[in-house]
């Protein structure tokens, strides 16, 4: 009897990988313009959100994700949930409780598009990566 090949499973990174590839990346407007109506409506106002916490902030790709320099976060959508990465792990930690532990990674608060992040816990979190961007700037060299 031959041996049955395993079939990908749903959410699997091999199908996630194909997901991503036909994604442009140029800019946050074609990124954003190459998703699925329900991931780009939850990201645009989650962009909304943090360009209203952070309206000096620059948005560049980085990591083939819409990044915004001057507060470092970041956004994103995959197969089964959209993200705000905050890359900083120390915070992440010290917001825990408030996060909650399902749906958070080291750096990144997951959610889905029927449920998305309330607006004031976002502009919340994107105002504490301005104070620590800030803090980090205004610290004496060695």
């Amino acid at each position: 009897m031959a041996a049955r090949r395993a079939v990908p499973k749903k959410g699997n990174a091999k199908r996630e990988a194909l997901w991503r590839e036909g994604r442009a990346t140029e800019s946050t407007e074609s990124y954003l313009a190459a998703l699925p109506l329900a991931e780009r409506a939850a990201l645009t106002a989650l962009r909304k959100t943090i360009r209203a916490a952070a309206s000096e902030a620059t948005e560049v790709i980085g990591y083939r994700t819409p990044t915004f320099k001057y507060c470092a976060v970041a956004f994103s959508a995959s197969l089964n949930h959209c993200a705000l990465h905050l890359m900083n792990p120390p915070l992440m930690r010290s917001l825990a409780a408030e996060l909650g532990v399902h749906d958070t990674g080291a750096t990144t608060k997951r959610f889905t598009t029927q449920r998305s992040l309330p607006e004031k816990l976002v502009k919340r979190l994107v105002k504490l990566r301005i104070a620590e961007n800030k803090a980090r700037v205004n610290v004496p060299g060695p």
